[in-house]
């Protein structure tokens, strides 16, 4: 729980997160039209979901922090100019 709660209150910590857990394809769809990629795509997703269970423990708001996180990360990065980098500023 100790461990959690200092990842929570680790902004970098919580913005990196909230991108894997958006690379793992938490919040998409996971029907790929074939058995065998959308099984992969639950397999994601379902690592992500223990992340967020983890966290969650922690803290029940974890889950609308990382939503957060990643809604700041696409809000910022929709209004960088492409040669700036947008990740990892703290």
């Amino acid at each position: 729980r100790n461990d959690a709660e200092a990842v929570l209150s680790h902004p970098p910590t919580v913005r990196f997160l909230a991108r894997l857990l958006a690379d793992l394809g938490h919040g998409s769809p996971a029907y790929a039209g074939d058995t065998n990629p959308t099984f992969y795509a639950l397999g994601r997703q379902d690592a992500g979901n223990k992340v967020i269970d983890m966290l969650r423990e922690a803290n029940d708001r974890a889950h609308i922090m990382l939503l957060v996180a990643a809604a700041n990360e696409r809000e910022q990065f929709a209004n960088t100019k492409p040669t700036e980098e947008t990740y990892d500023e703290d």
